[in-house]
């Protein structure tokens, strides 16, 4: 009986767990609203290309609030990264690079505070990345390109203080037109 009572018992240990798992992930889908502090700024090195050109893409992450806030500083690129790029042509329909981005954190990095940034007002940590063309647009026309910023760290893991943490929700740049040329 006491067996029984024991497995019971962890059971609904595992169940709460569960739940709790589900109701997080449900808090971190909302996105962030318009008055975020934290704002995600993309740049490209041209906006008109040959399919045979690389285009440079910079994303900076901007304290634009009035108190420092705390970031991942390992700015990567993917969903388990944190940062996504999302291209459409010109009806606004999806188009996948022929590379998926896949980074991700080490689980090792989360307990060492040199893997956070503190952003202070109008101060910002950014990334370049260099691609070609054939990788990210299949074929000559206008694209539009975005990057969306979703921290890859729960805020219960950060090191740093008032972290900005997956919880938050995801920030999205403003869009970019680019224009792939023929050859």
């Amino acid at each position: 009986m006491r067996y029984l009572l024991a497995l019971w018992m962890a059971a609904a240990l595992v169940g709460s767990a569960i739940t709790t798992t589900a109701k997080d992930t449900g808090a971190d889908m909302q996105n962030v609203s318009p008055a975020a502090p934290l704002k995600l700024v993309l740049t490209i090195s041209r906006q008109q290309l040959k399919p045979d050109e690389d285009l440079g893409l910079s994303a900076k992450l901007v304290n634009v609030g009035q108190d420092p806030l705390s970031i991942f500083s390992d700015l990567l690129w993917g969903y388990a990264g944190g940062l996504t790029i999302h291209i459409s042509d010109s009806h606004g329909h999806p188009v996948q690079p022929q590379q998926h981005d896949d980074d991700m954190v080490v689980p090792s990095v989360l307990g060492n505070p040199e893997y956070y940034a503190s952003l202070f007002p109008d101060h910002f940590l950014g990334v370049e990345r260099k691609d070609s063309a054939r990788n990210l647009f299949p074929k000559p026309g206008s694209y539009s390109v975005y990057v969306e910023y979703r921290s890859p760290v729960l805020g219960r893991y950060a090191k740093a203080p008032n972290f900005w943490g997956r919880e938050k929700g995801t920030i999205r740049s403003t869009p970019i037109h680019i224009e792939v040329l023929s050859q």
